[in-house]
């Protein structure tokens, strides 16, 4: 039986590739962290629209 903590996606790869995953995951983290301090950045209201 699978390891229950194994997401069903996830499948034994070579080293390499798992570089390269553990790469593009980093780079989303780093996105989603970019994207999480402009979203709360100083929590500062919506701009007027303009009509």
């Amino acid at each position: 039986m699978s390891d229950p903590n194994t997401p069903p996606d996830a499948q034994p790869v070579d080293a390499e590739h798992s570089d390269v995953v553990d790469e593009e995951r980093r780079e989303k983290h780093d996105e989603d962290e970019q994207a999480s301090h402009l979203l709360h950045d100083e929590d500062l209201p919506d701009p007027p629209i303009e009509p």
